[in-house]
């Protein structure tokens, strides 16, 4: 994801699996005001797909479809990601 905004310059850069917006996402510092503007359980994934520039990049894993907003999910997460560390 970083590599494609550095090389982009898209406003947001996301992750995307079998056609579905998932996580992590990326988003420009531009996009901030927007962000602090959603209310409600809606996340920046809100905007994803709606933004002139935006990016999607494909992965491999459906893991990437799920939600970080709970300090379990954050664990799991994390014991995922590190097992994927080279």
């Amino acid at each position: 994801l970083i590599g494609r905004y550095c090389a982009s310059g898209a406003p947001a850069v996301w992750s995307r699996t079998e056609g579905i917006r998932g996580i992590p996402a990326l988003f420009d510092a531009r996009l901030f005001p927007a962000l602090r503007a959603l209310r409600g359980d809606v996340g920046g994934r809100a905007l994803l797909g709606t933004l002139q520039g935006d990016e999607a990049v494909e992965v491999d894993s459906p893991a990437f479809l799920g939600d970080i907003d709970t300090f379990p999910a954050y664990e799991w997460a994390t014991r995922w990601a590190e097992t994927c560390i080279l």
